[in-house]
């Protein structure tokens, strides 16, 4: 039942939800009572051990005695899979499984070290295919891989290398390979049979994230193929990275190569157009491509933030995954642990996320997210919590209004928000408001919007005082600008209740070059007017 905005429903133990690893019922297997309780204190996982030798022709998995993590480090193959549907069951011989999902306790404690789990394997078997598949796609791959080797000057292999400048030659590389083969029908099959491998469902389960950048040596597998990161992630990366606007731009191959529309170069390539349009697999490949810069980059830690934006395109049958997924691979200190209890609710998994990191970074920066061009807020949570489980609506960058230039144009200095938390609790509506109280300066009210005809998410606004800007569409007359201490883009807010909700970042120029260039206020002015408000 939907709730008034910035209130939550205070969960009345509700019925579990969907299994985080997609587990079938089992109820058979579970009665058995084959699980002997981890002891959490002492880090211990379960492994099994694989044998085909039963002349059956079928897998065999053997249930081990619990070890230490510690002293089974380097000594086991993790395995990095997409499940499939958990109703769609088939009996097989497993003697045990490594994590007994009926126990609350013990899943929350195995999920709380997983990037552990996986960083200690020998080598993690990353399996793409969830059916039967010829892997043609991913032969293609390594043919294209021995084809096109990267040569020394391309520098040492660098899983956390800051810049891909250095790799720009082998992307050029590869487009002109690709170019060349153009004329080849059973190549750009292959081709075509490729997108099959970048669109499994693999790449965008949202605990691939950890088990991928954690994973010191990964072998990809599909069909019957296979291939180890090592060998194929710059081929990867220049396919990636020049697929939209280089490899499949139809204008650019032609002038370069110096053909006419029609010619057979063209028809192959149309094809693939064809293909790309129909299957819409530009957001795919681009996910994709974040994927392997996040892995290339990889170093230890990555900023929370940025793991979270990723999250957003990832799918999870449990929506609390979107940050249990990716909190081990951020920055120690934001005290964010996976809890499975049926009390948290995903809702309060994103409240609680958004806080976390507002006190441990000491900003509202937060908030750029919490703006962000979704398609819709799947979650009620407040204004100023960002619903991780919500989509991006299109392919425009949504750091519009966040991103570093605007610091620099706005001139807005990076201040402590002096934030405080609240919650308000309505015992007869069973609803909780989560209220951030924090310091602001009022600077304009929006009275006139300009929208375009296009299908453009942002709109144009003017403001009393000769101020004028831009931010999302689904601002209105009366909204108002802020600058807010902690946060160092303007901000649209709507009076709501004794304080106000958040609608967008917004970008803003004032007369005499104010918010272009100069700042948009001054830190006197700015602390002389500052008032204490409420956010919803």
């Amino acid at each position: 039942m939907a709730t008034k905005a910035g209130s939550v429903r205070s969960p009345s133990r509700p019925s579990p939800g969907l299994d985080i690893f997609r587990t079938p019922e089992n109820p058979t297997f579970y009665s058995a009572n084959l699980y002997e309780s981890l002891d959490t204190s002492k880090r211990e996982i379960r492994l099994i051990e694989l044998s085909t030798q039963t002349g059956r022709g079928i897998l065999e998995c053997k249930l081990l005695p619990a070890t230490l993590l510690a002293d089974a480090r380097k000594q086991y193959l993790a395995l990095s899979y997409c499940a499939g549907e958990p109703t769609e069951t088939k009996d097989i011989l497993v003697n045990g499984l490594c994590i007994n999902q009926h126990d609350l306790r013990e899943r929350s404690h195995q999920v709380g070290f997983m990037r552990d789990i996986y960083q200690g394997a020998e080598r993690t078997l990353a399996c793409l295919s969830t059916s039967k598949t010829n892997g043609r796609g991913m032969k293609w791959l390594i043919d294209l891989c021995d084809a096109v080797p990267s040569q020394e000057d391309d520098g040492p292999f660098q899983y956390d290398r800051e810049d891909e400048i250095g790799h720009r030659q082998q992307w050029f590389r590869i487009r002109d390979y690709l170019w060349d083969s153009m004329h080849t029908e059973k190549f750009v099959n292959g081709w075509i049979a490729f997108y099959d491998v970048l669109t499994s469902p693999w790449w965008n389960r949202a605990w691939i994230c950890q088990e991928f950048l954690v994973s010191g040596q990964i072998t990809f597998m599909f069909g019957s193929h296979f291939v180890s990161w090592e060998q194929c992630w710059r081929t990867m990366q220049a396919f990636c990275g020049t697929h939209r606007h280089d490899l499949i731009n139809r204008n650019l191959f032609l002038e370069l190569r110096n053909l006419s529309e029609g010619c057979p170069e063209d028809h192959q390539l149309c094809r693939i157009l064809d293909i790309v349009n129909q299957r819409d697999l530009n957001r795919q490949v681009d996910h994709v491509g974040m994927a392997l810069k996040m892995k290339m980059r990889w170093s230890g830690t990555m900023d929370i933030k940025a793991l979270l934006s990723h999250s957003r395109s990832c799918r999870s049958s449990d929506d609390r995954d979107r940050v249990y997924a990716i909190a081990g691979l951020a920055s120690p200190g934001y005290q964010i642990f996976p809890d499975y209890s049926h009390d948290m609710t995903a809702a309060q998994v994103m409240i609680m996320t958004t806080k976390a990191i507002i006190d441990k970074e000491n900003s509202l920066y937060i908030l750029v997210q919490a703006t962000t061009l979704v398609r819709s807020r799947n979650l009620d949570v407040p204004s100023w919590v960002v619903d991780w489980t919500s989509t991006e609506a299109s392919d425009i960058r949504n750091n519009h209004f966040g991103n570093r230039l605007l610091y620099i144009l706005s001139w807005i200095p990076q201040e402590s928000p002096e934030h405080t938390f609240e919650t308000i609790t309505d015992t007869i509506q069973q609803t909780q408001a989560h209220i951030l109280r924090v310091y602001g300066t009022f600077i304009t009210i929006i009275t006139k919007i300009w929208l375009d005809t296009r299908e453009w998410p942002f709109a144009d606004f003017y403001g009393a005082g000769g101020w004028q800007g831009g931010a999302l569409a689904s601002i209105t007359d009366g909204d108002e600008i802020w600058i807010l201490y902690g946060l160092r883009v303007p901000i649209v807010l709507r009076p709501y209740r004794d304080g106000y909700q958040v609608v967008s970042c917004a970008f803003l120029i004032g007369q005499q070059g104010k918010g272009f260039g100069a700042p948009v206020i001054s830190t006197e002015e700015g602390r002389a007017n500052r008032s204490r408000i409420a956010l919803y």
